[in-house]
């Protein structure tokens, strides 16, 4: 079988906090699942109990962009669906603006399903990401994009053979 998206479930939490509750995409034992977790302000937060409710951190929101960030941060996580729960809360130390996107993906690889260094992607003026190449090393790895702009911006599109599974303005 062939890697294939199954459902997308997303939160925003627009008034200050420190916790955020997403719904589990539907998924299957075995499913890839990917956790966004952004915070609206500049400031380094960090999702204190994500890795103990068993998510692996595969990229911590100062490899998005500088230490500290000067744009909204985000960070991504991967787990391997099993007997999931109705949905999940998340803690950052710091309150603020709030957004969760949470995706399951069938026949991903679990062990390795990010095989590149991230990259980010150029600013632009126009609002539009202009990611940059990325190939795959390992058979069904995902690639993932992942557009935020700060309160003075506004993400348009996804980019030419991208496809948008939540775009929300907050």
């Amino acid at each position: 079988m062939a890697l294939a998206h199954k459902n997308t479930t997303t939160q925003t939490n627009t008034s200050a906090s420190t916790t955020i509750t997403i719904n589990v995409p539907t998924n299957s034992d075995g499913d890839l699942l990917v956790l966004f977790l952004c915070h609206a302000e500049s400031e380094d937060g960090d999702w204190t109990d994500v890795v103990s409710q068993g998510w692996t951190s595969r990229v911590a929101e100062h490899q998005v962009g500088q230490t500290p960030p000067s744009i909204p941060g985000v960070s991504i996580f991967t787990r391997t669906a099993s007997s999931e729960p109705a949905n999940y809360t998340f803690t950052n130390d710091f309150s603020s603006g709030l957004l969760a996107i949470m995706s399951s993906y069938e026949d991903a690889d679990t062990t390795t399903p990010m095989d590149n260094t991230p990259t980010t992607a150029q600013s632009t003026s126009t609002g539009d990401p202009d990611p940059p190449s990325i190939t795959t090393q390992t058979d069904g790895a995902i690639v993932i994009a992942v557009g935020i702009a700060d309160s003075t911006g506004t993400l348009n599109s996804a980019p030419t053979n991208y496809t948008s599974r939540a775009h929300l303005n907050n």
